[in-house]
């Protein structure tokens, strides 16, 4: 929660997004948020997918090589809500009954 409200995001698969990096791949340092940040500013008008995107390429550089791809594939289909994870083909939204871009309103 912390994450999805540090990078400033608003839909159930950023949510599932941040979850994933912390539980998989053990959150972020501190210097993706700081690239981060300058993309923002970079680019205001961004959209919610573009932003994810920079969030995986940004953070994508602190993972192992040997495990770039499977990384990325995994991230992309909670991106996109269908993909590859660990070679199977998967429907995210289907398989688990949601909306990924349907806004998660956080009470401060």
């Amino acid at each position: 929660l912390q994450y999805f409200k540090a990078f400033g995001l608003t839909e159930v698969r950023s949510f599932l997004l941040m979850y994933d990096f912390v539980t998989q791949n053990g959150g972020f340092k501190k210097k993706v948020l700081a690239d981060y940040t300058a993309f923002i500013k970079a680019n205001p008008k961004s959209t919610e997918t573009q932003r994810l995107e920079k969030i995986l390429e940004i953070r994508i550089k602190d993972v192992l090589a040997q495990w770039q791809s499977d990384v990325r594939s995994r991230k992309q289909t909670i991106i996109n809500s269908s993909g590859l994870v660990h070679g199977a083909k998967r429907t995210l939204t289907k398989e688990y009954c949601y909306v990924a871009t349907d806004k998660i309103l956080i009470q401060n």
